[in-house]
């Protein structure tokens, strides 16, 4: 197969429907069909290109992430910059596997290569301390019959079955383009996708009898007044922060740096104001905890970053 110009009108559609795509991916709109056709048409991109391809694809990519993630990611717009760039250079090496190793398998096996690397670097990169905050599954939330996926798998096996739809696609793109058979194996991906929803629609279809429920509670608190003190204590001043900060505010930013402060040397005894705060929003969760199991609650959730413990 002839790679194409790098500015063919099929190369520039693709590139412009996955920018498009991984912007509605965004937390901002969550389209979840976006992340379906975002990571199969990179696929096909990148499968017919060179590294001239990857390169172009770095800058437009970028844009596109910094235009889903503005006001979502608390970091100022410099920041977000860099941040996108190095997360959008760093995330081509699934697709960069995938483009050396697509032609060496034999027919319907070169789809398994995709999910199972892409899955795989999710993973890793979900073990650093950002966590699972950028993972694409996040996307399927509305996606009921497909999230029920995750009690069994977790979320990676959710991972796996978008990346195998990618690779599948275009495994049946390659055949029609090459005018190959496409043998009985191509029908795998949807029909084992065709059974994950079938039993995650049974499991939502289950009965909803009050004797099978069970008493649900999530608690979040306001944490603004702790690092109020970290930042007034750090630095001899007074910063007040409003209810409705947005997460790109400057304010966000600034009031950072007295976190940082603290944590690099916590053991100063200048914060003992703040592991007041702290020790006082901890007993809220507490007393809210109890009010909870008191009103029948048998699972209770704590919002994310709910407690803050250094020492």
């Amino acid at each position: 197969m002839k790679t194409k110009s790098l500015f063919s009108p099929t190369n520039l559609a693709l590139l412009s429907v996955a920018f498009v795509s991984l912007v509605l991916m965004s937390p901002k709109w969550t389209l979840a069909i976006m992340a379906w056709i975002h990571y199969a048409v990179l696929v096909r991109f990148y499968r017919d290109n060179n590294w001239k391809g990857f390169l172009l694809s770095i800058p437009i990519l970028t844009i596109a992430a910094i235009i889903s993630q503005y006001e979502v990611v608390p970091m100022d717009p410099v920041s977000l910059a860099v941040f996108m760039l190095i997360a959008n250079t760093i995330g081509l090496l699934p697709f960069v596997v995938d483009r050396l190793t697509f032609k060496k398998l034999p027919g319907w096996a070169a789809t398994l290569v995709f999910p199972a690397f892409s899955t795989l670097f999710s993973y890793l990169m979900d073990m650093g301390p950002q966590g699972t905050w950028s993972n694409s599954v996040y996307t399927q939330f509305h996606f009921s019959p497909l999230m029920q996926m995750a009690a069994v798998t977790g979320i990676y096996g959710i991972c796996f079955m978008m990346f195998w739809f990618a690779s599948s696609v275009n495994y049946w793109v390659e055949c029609r383009r090459e005018d190959k058979p496409m043998g009985k194996g191509v029908y795998a991906m949807p029909a084992i996708m065709g059974l994950v929803l079938l039993m995650g629609t049974g499991r939502l279809m289950q009965s909803t009898d009050s004797k099978a429920t069970v008493g649900v509670a999530t608690i979040t608190m306001d944490n603004i007044s702790v690092f109020e003190e970290m930042y007034n204590t750090a630095f001899d001043t007074t910063i007040v922060l409003p209810k409705n900060l947005a997460q790109s505010d400057p304010l966000l930013a600034e009031v950072n740096k007295g976190m940082f402060a603290f944590m690099k040397n916590p053991e100063d005894p200048k914060f003992a104001s703040v592991y007041e705060k702290m020790d006082d929003l901890f007993q809220k969760y507490l007393d809210a905890t109890s009010q909870a199991i008191a009103e029948n609650a048998k699972m209770i959730t704590w919002s994310e970053a709910a407690i803050l413990n250094i020492k």
